[in-house]
């Protein structure tokens, strides 16, 4: 994983629709360890669909990264981690 990704020019009404609470809490959750889908929602108190609506939008746009993988006797499950170990991200204010 890398140390550090950057996120640059982004306005700030796409900043406020992109890093509701929510998915800022999901995001650092997924930067403490790798955590399923349905562990984030436990974890987060939110219910599995809503959860992965965000994971979708946030690996979009490369905070964060899925992988399927097998669940012997289960199927599959998506674990999400962070794309990196910090995020920084640049809003650009233009008049």
């Amino acid at each position: 994983m890398p140390e550090a990704i950057a996120i640059a020019s982004v306005s700030p009404k796409d900043m406020v629709a992109i890093l509701t609470e929510n998915r800022r809490r999901l995001v650092m959750e997924v930067m403490k360890r790798p955590m399923t889908l349905g562990e984030l929602a436990v974890s987060l108190q939110r219910d599995r669909t809503g959860v992965t609506k965000d994971v979708k939008l946030l690996e979009r746009i490369g905070l964060v990264r899925t992988r399927r993988e097998s669940n012997p006797g289960h199927g599959v499950r998506t674990v999400v981690r962070a794309a990196a170990r910090r995020i920084d991200i640049t809003v650009t204010l233009e008049g």
